[in-house]
């Protein structure tokens, strides 16, 4: 779960997706696909990254965090970009939202997919639940593994506010476990001020990595049939080189 650390950080360095090629993506699909006006529903929206450039393509968001100042955040910017009308952020857990009426498209960014805990079977009856028959399920995953294969805690980049004499530091490390293709991930976050450490955030998760067989064969068992396949949301099919697969299909 991100505090408000991890946050701020986000805010500052990705407070926007418009020029992002996921977001790119997302946005090509539903202009292709939808209605204008139509429902969608992102989980894990974090800060509305994602949100804000698709709700300016008039599409009515709902977005879902289990991070209270990630969405915070989200009604934020909704609110200063003047798009509150558009965007309802919810702070829950995706499994405990049940919606009045149900969304056109289901839309999961930044390999959302593969934090998801649930079994396939409660994924299958919630979507079932929260989406209209036919509705589109827009998700893209990371292919291989992301972090070093050492375990060792490495410094990340780091914001600063000179004239204030604030910085915020990240290190992390990852663990593999190639036999499972899961890794999992340690992050902490820290802000220094006055020449001294004033708070410490941490934060793991946890990625599963999923073959080209085993992400089709989840995708109908949840219900829904492949549309369209791609490798860093631009070329067709998924290539096992690629970075990112994105994945396209819709509710039988």
């Amino acid at each position: 779960m991100y505090g408000e650390l991890a946050t701020y950080w986000f805010l500052k360095t990705k407070a926007d997706g418009s020029k992002d090629d996921d977001v790119r993506w997302l946005q090509r699909q539903l202009k292709k696909h939808l209605k204008p006006g139509a429902s969608v529903l992102e989980v894990g929206c974090g800060h509305g990254r994602a949100l804000l450039p698709l709700a300016r393509d008039g599409w009515r968001l709902t977005g879902l965090d289990s991070s209270l100042p990630m969405i915070e955040a989200a009604k934020q910017g909704a609110c200063t970009a003047n798009l509150s009308s558009l965007i309802q952020a919810v702070h829950t857990d995706f499994l405990a939202y049940q919606p009045e009426s149900s969304h056109d498209a289901l839309v999961a960014a930044m390999g959302t997919i593969q934090l998801l805990e649930a079994s396939t079977k409660k994924f299958s009856v919630w979507v079932k639940k929260v989406l209209k028959p036919g509705s589109l399920f827009l998700f893209d995953l990371d292919v291989g593994f992301q972090g070093a294969p050492d375990s060792l805690w490495r410094e990340g980049p780091q914001l600063e506010w000179t004239k204030a004499g604030w910085i915020l530091k990240i290190r992390g490390r990852s663990f593999r476990d190639p036999k499972n293709r899961r890794e999992r991930f340690e992050l902490v976050y820290e802000l220094f001020g006055a020449h001294r450490l004033q708070k410490t955030e941490t934060q793991s998760y946890t990625i599963q990595y999923y073959s080209k067989k085993e992400i089709v064969e989840w995708v109908r068992a949840l219900g829904f049939e492949v549309l369209d396949l791609w490798s860093d949301y631009r070329k067709p099919g998924l290539d096992p080189t690629a970075d990112r697969w994105a994945i396209q299909c819709r509710l039988k």
